[in-house]
């Protein structure tokens, strides 16, 4: 890319007693390219809303890992208008090796998941998921957000399939606690969208009433 960036922008309103999960697949980023990444939450106290991220820095032709020019994704989450998360990942491989310990060391693949869940137990969320990830071959850190508002999940690894794989236990660790159900992990449809109106009803990408729930993708 020459000029300009791609723009991936997502914004998810989530109204009283509304659950959303929100896991797109993996952004990937060919060579010389330049991509910031935008996702905003407003949600209600008693509001549920889980947001996934993967990360390959490899693309899809034949270059070196961390090619790309530019690559910035920021989540910013907002409770009844009080900021309780502003994450940011930022690289410039030419400015900055991201394989630097400060970064992300040896490891190619970044995910993230974000539960935005501020009436649920966050400690026993944050335990379940902790305990999922000693299973699996990556190098993963489990943190509860301020005033006990969520969970935040990183995992990295050298494969896409193995940060994945991670994120969806996390990801079915909290279902299992929130809605005594796992995650669909065998249908497709549920990963650009997937809107819960009740504890047993799934609707696929298709607008619901009350909870009113908003998605904006630009």
């Amino acid at each position: 890319m020459k000029a300009s960036y791609a723009h991936l922008e997502a914004t998810l309103i989530a109204e009283s007693g509304a659950y959303l999960e929100y896991l797109p697949k993996p952004t990937i980023l060919n060579e010389d390219a330049r991509c910031l990444q935008t996702t905003t939450v407003e949600m209600a106290s008693d509001a549920t809303v889980i947001v996934g991220d993967v990360f390959v820095p490899d693309g899809l032709s034949a270059h070196e890992p961390f090619s790309f020019d530019h690559y910035q994704s920021r989540v910013n989450a907002r409770v009844e208008e009080n900021l309780m998360c502003a994450d940011a990942v930022n690289l410039r491989p030419d400015q900055r090796d991201p394989r630097d310990l400060a970064t992300i060391g040896e490891y190619t693949v970044i995910g993230t998941l974000y539960v935005f869940a501020p009436s649920a137990d966050t400690a026993t969320i944050t335990e379940m998921i902790h305990g999922r990830l000693t299973d699996h071959e990556v190098a993963a850190g489990v943190s509860p957000l301020r005033n006990e508002a969520g969970v935040t999940v990183r995992v990295l690894g050298d494969r896409s399939a193995d940060v994945t794989t991670a994120i969806e236990a996390a990801w079915n660790e909290t279902r299992q606690e929130l809605l005594d159900v796992g995650a669909p992990f065998g249908d497709r449809r549920w990963s650009e969208l997937t809107v819960l109106s009740g504890i047993s009803i799934l609707t696929p990408l298709l607008p619901v009433p009350s909870p009113i729930i908003k998605k904006l993708i630009h």
